[in-house]
């Protein structure tokens, strides 16, 4: 059983609210964004949960979607359809940028042109979720043929591609990862759901990984 040394009223979050983040020195919480999204935003709250200050997000609000991350001095507003990161500044700063993945691929950007051509209905989830450790950013990239977690730096530039040790059509499909210092290495934790099918029951499990990198 957990038991909370101490609890804070605080009021609600901001109406439309879809991820958050709690680090050390920042509350904050991600509001619009999606295809039918309001305009995609980054709220950043006082301890007691109040509004401090609201940062707009750029580019189109159908690819503001997905978790919110603390990251070199940032809060990075990852996307899952596109290969970028939203990030807004902790200290000073009323704006928001966007850095690029630059290295990231996937068969599934082809789609994603077709999309921002209007040639097909809906984006393709490129990567659903990512990790920070030691300044560098753990991003799940989304394969059908086996696990992948690309390795950025605070440039966004690809450093490493961590591939998992099976190829193949897996029936499981990974879903979320989370990511810590272990010694000289990091440790990875990848959440596999499976979705429920003919003759196939769902079911989760969690598989944790090393990288001596």
């Amino acid at each position: 059983q957990w038991q909370l040394d101490r609890a804070i009223d605080t009021d609600p979050p901001p109406p439309g609210a879809t991820a958050g983040l709690a680090a050390d020195g920042v509350l904050a919480v991600r509001v619009g964004g999606g295809p039918e999204g309001a305009a995609p935003a980054v709220a950043l709250l006082t301890e007691a949960g109040l509004e401090a200050r609201r940062v707009p997000l750029p580019g189109p609000a159908w690819r503001s979607v997905g978790f919110l991350r603390a990251w070199d001095g940032h809060v990075a507003a990852l996307s899952g359809y596109r290969p970028v990161v939203d990030r807004v500044p902790l200290e000073g700063g009323l704006e928001a940028d966007t850095l690029a993945l630059e290295g990231f691929s996937s068969p599934q950007l082809v789609r994603s042109a077709q999309y921002r051509r209007g040639e097909v209905d809906e984006p393709p989830l490129l990567a659903s979720s990512a990790a920070v450790v030691g300044g560098r950013l753990f991003v799940l990239n989304l394969r059908t043929d086996r696990l992948r977690v690309d390795v950025y730096g605070p440039d966004g530039r690809l450093r490493r591609v961590l591939v998992g040790p099976t190829a193949g059509l897996e029936a499981d499909v990974a879903q979320d990862v989370a990511a810590r210092a272990a010694g000289d290495g990091v440790e990875l934790a990848v959440l596999y759901s499976r979705p429920p099918g003919l003759m196939t029951t769902p079911a989760s499990r969690v598989v944790l990984f090393r990288w001596d990198g």
